[in-house]
């Protein structure tokens, strides 16, 4: 699976900041949100190849499917696997679903869930520092999702995943009881 440019130029610009002698609080705001948008952007490009195919003859029909996937379904869905894996209740659909997630697939959930509350920190809560080091973290975060989501193609549960991503969490599920 190829990277897109955008995902290399948002991982790009967090390595710039990192590399800068002393950033600007700001400049390492934006640092963690780009790292975040990588992640997500190529999970959506992952996504949304699953639908159309891998031909680039799709490149269109993918950057059109991209806008239809949300942050706060795919951070619900990353809940779900984490979710699975610690055997808590989930509906049975979502279990059959995500049946028995790999150990890559939890770790590039459990990455999904921390890069998106990281991004949210801090783009949202002014009163936060940021420490280089962190930041520098999560980068590294953020490319082990990437290599861990090149790593996960085919997997069925992985491919569930991905599925999911699109309005999974508008699905109307029933508990299991």
């Amino acid at each position: 699976m190829t990277t897109p440019p955008i995902v290399e130029g948002l991982l790009d610009f967090a390595d710039d900041v990192l590399r800068a002698p002393a950033p600007k609080p700001a400049a390492l705001r934006r640092a963690v949100s780009a790292a975040y948008y990588a992640v997500f952007h190529q999970l959506v490009r992952s996504a949304a190849r699953q639908i159309f195919g891998d031909d680039p003859v799709h490149e269109v029909d993918w950057q059109v499917a991209s806008r239809w996937y949300s942050h706060h379904d795919v951070k619900v869905v990353s809940g779900w696997v984490v979710n699975q894996a610690g055997r808590r209740q989930l509906p049975q659909s979502l279990q059959l679903l995500l049946d028995t997630p790999s150990p890559e697939l939890i770790e590039l959930a459990g990455i999904v869930s921390e890069l998106q509350d990281s991004r949210i920190e801090a783009d949202y809560v002014a009163s936060e520092d940021l420490e280089a080091d962190e930041v520098g973290f999560l980068v590294c975060q953020a490319r082990r999702a990437l290599a861990l989501l090149t790593r996960l193609s085919g997997d069925r549960v992985s491919d569930n995943y991905l599925m999911l991503l699109l309005g999974g969490p508008r699905l109307p599920l029933r508990r299991a009881g």
